[in-house]
Order: structure tokens, then C-alpha cells, then sequence
């Protein structure tokens, strides 16, 4: 109910039926874009979540502790590590390995994280700054720690503990997106770590419907940019 949504891969496909210029959430472009489109998520700030490296330089202290070369994993101080490569979405790209594992199965990967037990995770999205919605992720019962890709449900959460969203909006802030959705996980002792900000989030019918509620003061802003 509202707006007219469209998922497009090519400029051309952006339709303008209005005196309005289309509001692009762009997802996964790294391109620039025209001048006469409102956008959410610029190029840029799409090119470093999509890039993990880059984006744990920006997330710096948010991030759990992590090397880059895989002889320091030692550092990490754990017997399995989170090994990341640079390119990877919706799960994909990463593995928890063991510390000393062979160079062949170290050499995959471009970044190796503490891994950090019995946390509870979060998927936060934001738009500038804003809270759109938050939920908890849920892994099934008897899910192995080192299943990264479980069968999550999600939870719809109405009060975020304080430290999560802050670490949330710090993430998004960051790395620079409009739009994103963070994931954030808990710790027993109550410490946060923001693992990932995500340029393309899927989005439930209740983000969907958050999301348009808070548009009109975004794209207010970004047309008195422009002006």
C-alpha cells in the first residue's frame, strides 16, 4: 500500500511517473548514478559493504578482533577462528576453521575473526540513523557452533538492548550507507559486536512498511541537498 516498487538492474528500467524523481535504494550498484535520481546507499558505500576487508578497517573496534595474514591467527587466542573471504553474500564466503589448519584450507580466505560463543544475534536495519525494524535471529535447537548458514527465524523485537542498537547505527554510520541492515551479536557478559552491514538486507512486510513510513523525510533531505 503506497509506493510503487520495482526491483530494476539497468538505469533505463527507472521509470519517472511524477514530479517527484524516482528514490533508488540501490542495493548493489557501484556505479555512479544519475543526477536526477534520489538515492539511498551511494556507490561508494555500497562498493565497501560489499568489500569485507574494508569494511572491518571501517568497523574497527565494533568488529570482533580479527588479523588479515593467515600466520597471525594464533593472535586471535581461540581454538576455531571465523575464516572470511573478501566477496561473499547472504552466508556465503566464510567458515569457522580450526587455528591450525592446513595453509591449503588458510589460503581461501582473506580475513579470519574470534569466534565468539553462545551470542545472541540480531539483524538491525536502519535508514539514516533510524531504526526501521529489529529482529532476533533463532537458530534451531541443537545448531553447531560452527553452523554459520543455519535455518534462522526471526523474532520481531520492539525494545533493542541499548548497547546493540548503538553498535547498529555506528556500523551503518561507518561505513556510510543510507539503508542497511546490521547484524549484531551479544555476548553473555552483555558485550556487542557488529559483524556485518549489509547494503542489500531482505526485508519482511513490517520493514517494508517502516521503511515508507520514514522516506518522506529522507527524501525531503536529499532533495534540499541538491537544491
Amino acid at each position: 500500500q503506497g509506493p510503487t516498487l520495482r526491483v530494476v538492474h539497468d538505469r533505463p528500467e527507472i521509470a519517472d511517473e511524477g514530479e517527484m524523481p524516482p528514490l533508488v535504494l540501490n542495493g548493489g550498484g557501484s556505479d555512479a548514478l544519475p543526477a536526477d535520481l534520489v538515492p539511498l546507499n551511494r556507490p561508494e558505500a555500497v562498493r565497501i559493504a560489499s568489500d569485507q576487508v574494508e569494511s572491518v578497517r571501517r568497523l574497527g573496534e565494533l568488529a570482533p578482533r580479527t588479523v588479515l595474514r593467515p600466520d597471525d591467527m594464533n593472535l586471535l587466542g581461540s581454538e576455531r577462528v571465523v575464516a572470511k573471504q573478501r566477496r561473499g553474500a547472504r552466508g556465503s564466503g566464510k567458515a569457522v576453521i580450526d587455528s591450525d589448519a592446513a595453509w591449503s584450507e588458510r589460503c581461501r580466505y582473506d580475513l579470519f575473526q574470534q569466534l565468539v560463543p553462545r551470542h545472541r544475534e540480531f539483524r538491525v536495519s536502519l535508514v539514516n540513523g533510524r531504526v526501521v525494524s529489529a529482529y532476533l535471529k533463532r537458530p534451531p535447537d541443537g545448531t553447531a557452533a560452527d553452523d554459520l548458514r543455519p535455518n534462522w527465524t526471526h523474532e520481531q523485537v520492539d525494545v533493542l538492548p541499548r548497547a546493540v542498537m548503538a553498535a547498529a547505527r555506528e556500523g551503518a554510520r561507518r561505513v556510510g550507507l543510507d539503508y542497511s541492515g546490521v547484524d549484531v551479536i551479544e555476548d553473555p557478559s552483555g558485550r556487542v559486536y557488529c559483524l556485518e552491514v549489509n547494503a542489500a538486507p531482505g526485508m519482511s512486510e513490517q520493514t517494508l512498511r517502516s521503511l515508507y513510513a520514514n522516506l518522506q523525510q529522507t527524501v525531503r533531505g536529499r532533495l534540499e541537498e541538491a537544491s
